[in-house]
């Protein structure tokens, strides 16, 4: 335990909250939300009909554990101004943010990050990601993901009869993951349902 530590924590957060309500501003929010067992049979086992290496994978998610209990769904809330601009878009999926690894030695936020860089860039504003039912074991670690190149596109092998499978433990998987997970944020938002306008 580090007390000043904590203490800078505490006064970080009271600065923080502090600083978002002086920006409030009048802005649009739109919901939408996908299961990723149904944006590709690569993102599923044989379990469950797919064609992913790992039987019990799906919609990405591994687990390990029986029983097999997934919550693959990937929800996106996003608020945007009067002008069209995003000011921020919410993404909520139940995955492990681990899968580059327990060799890992490095402060990361594993494919979070990722995503949040895709999702900002594709739509602007701030991205946040916020972790939905986790359990155990909500991951893609162990599993196997499509490998998606550093532009986002599909790796496929030369018969082009599978994709290349990102390897395991490595930052390479963790992009390739979040690049799933931003396509299936504008699927979410394309199928938005619109609120009315509201202060965020």
């Amino acid at each position: 335990m580090n007390p000043a530590y904590n203490d800078m924590l505490a006064g970080a957060i009271a600065q923080a909250v502090d600083e978002a309500a002086a920006k409030l501003e009048p802005a649009a929010l739109r919901v939408g939300a996908v299961l990723m067992r149904d944006r590709s049979e690569w993102f599923n086992g044989a379990a469950f009909g797919g064609k992913n290496p790992k039987k019990k994978m799906h919609g990405l998610i591994n687990d390990i554990r029986d029983p097999v209990v997934v919550s693959d769904q990937l929800l996106a809330l996003q608020a945007t101004r009067a002008d069209g601009g995003t000011v921020a878009t919410l993404v909520s999926w139940s995955g492990h943010p681990e899968v580059v690894g327990d060799r890992n030695t490095l402060l990361s936020a594993d494919y979070v990050y990722e995503l949040r860089k895709a999702v900002e860039g594709h739509y602007g504003g701030t991205a946040v990601f916020i972790p939905e039912s986790l359990g155990g074991m909500m991951s893609a670690a162990g599993g196997d993901v499509p490998l998606v190149d550093a532009v986002g596109k599909w790796q496929w092998q030369p018969d082009g009869t599978a994709p290349v499978w990102a390897d395991h433990d490595t930052f390479e998987f963790a992009r390739s993951l979040a690049v799933h997970l931003a396509d299936a944020v504008t699927v979410a938002l394309r199928a938005r349902h619109e609120t009315s306008r509201s202060a965020a």
